[in-house]
């Protein structure tokens, strides 16, 4: 898929856990006393208890919610939930920095969830058009041998064999459909670190503008919070663009971080981008730095870029199942047509046997 590898099996109860813990923050509970109220849920999470725990392990050691989060192995975390939870531990915006990640994930499983029923009839076409397909050929084959070989012809048909290579190629099918999978997560994954793959990937129809506007929404979003909590610029930056998982994002502002923190105006960086931000962020962000209104401005194009991930996903859900549907619809009529072509040698063999 298009969407982020990255712990993509447990995207529900990760958007679940972090809405949770915004209801907790914003009812005024500690971060220990929410954990182990969610801990004793009996019916919670596996993914959520032991994000809980290891939370709850770090901070009764002194850690930081980032820092207990960092270690985990068993459940993963993406470099998005570590800058989040940093930024939002940092300025005391722990309410708005969870509701970020229930969002972020809420969309993430919305998104695949769509694109998963949108494809259930193309694949219930594909599947009917297999069976009817490859069943009517190996009968109508059969039968054609067999009549003509009571008309005294020489005619042979190995119905096994033919029904063994069909199925080889329907196994070929499958095969090159699972390496594109898992060329794509592969990918998708290198993506998060390689500018030259995200590039690549960014270029492609649909799939494309999706990781472009997920990529910049999660940096504004990012940045923003490190704003509201008052931190050094060049370390929200770093961190907005690790959290981004963009490689182009990511490598972009590494590169122009220590130009921050040298005393660089952030209308400058911006400038350097090189296509990494857009130009029309890049004008709102050094208006926005002259007018002392920074804060807002990423706020806003978070929101913005949300709602345009949001309008990019609804288009690849609409037309990438149509683009599979018509290459089904073609391979269905090229069943069709091998079966016609296995009946009219049949009703030929049956006109031989009554002449």
């Amino acid at each position: 898929m298009v969407l982020s590898a990255i712990v993509a099996k447990d995207g529900k109860a990760r958007a679940f856990l972090y809405a949770e813990l915004a209801k907790f923050a914003h009812a005024g509970f500690g971060i220990d006393k929410a954990c182990e109220s969610i801990l004793e849920q009996s019916r919670s999470d596996a993914t959520a208890r032991e994000i809980c725990r290891a939370i709850l392990e770090g901070t009764r050691a002194g850690k930081s919610m980032a820092d207990s989060l960092a270690t985990e192995e068993q459940f993963p975390i993406s470099d998005l939930e570590i800058a989040m939870l940093d930024a939002a531990e940092r300025g005391g915006q722990l309410e708005r920095g969870f509701r970020h990640l229930a969002e972020h994930f809420r969309q993430e499983e919305e998104a695949r969830r769509r694109i998963r029923r949108a494809l259930i009839y193309p694949l219930v076409v594909l599947h009917l058009a297999l069976f009817v397909g490859i069943g009517m050929t190996t009968v109508m084959g059969a039968l054609g041998a067999s009549l003509s070989g009571w008309n005294g012809g020489g005619e042979s048909f190995d119905w096994k064999a033919s029904l063994l290579t069909s199925l080889a190629w329907v196994a070929v099918g499958y095969g090159i459909a699972i390496l594109v999978i898992v060329a794509w997560r592969h990918f998708s994954k290198a993506a998060c670190r390689s500018a030259s793959v995200e590039a690549a990937l960014q270029r492609i129809p649909l799939a494309g503008p999706v990781r472009e506007a997920r990529g910049l929404a999660r940096f504004c979003e990012v940045l923003h919070l490190y704003l509201l909590s008052g931190q050094r610029m060049d370390l929200g930056w770093e961190k907005a663009g690790q959290a981004s998982q963009s490689g182009r994002l990511r490598e972009y502002s590494a590169k122009t971080a220590p130009l921050l923190a040298a005393g660089e105006s952030v209308g400058t960086v911006a400038g350097l981008s090189e296509g990494a931000l857009p130009s029309d962020l890049v004008r709102g962000l050094a208006s926005a730095d002259l007018a002392g209104a920074l804060d807002r401005e990423t706020a806003q194009w978070a929101e913005t870029y949300r709602q345009t991930s949001a309008e990019n996903v609804e288009r690849l859900a609409e037309w990438a199942p149509k683009f599979f549907y018509w290459m089904v619809l073609i391979f269905a009529g090229w069943m069709i047509i091998r079966a016609a072509l296995s009946y009219f040698g049949m009703l030929n063999n049956l006109g031989n046997l009554g002449g």
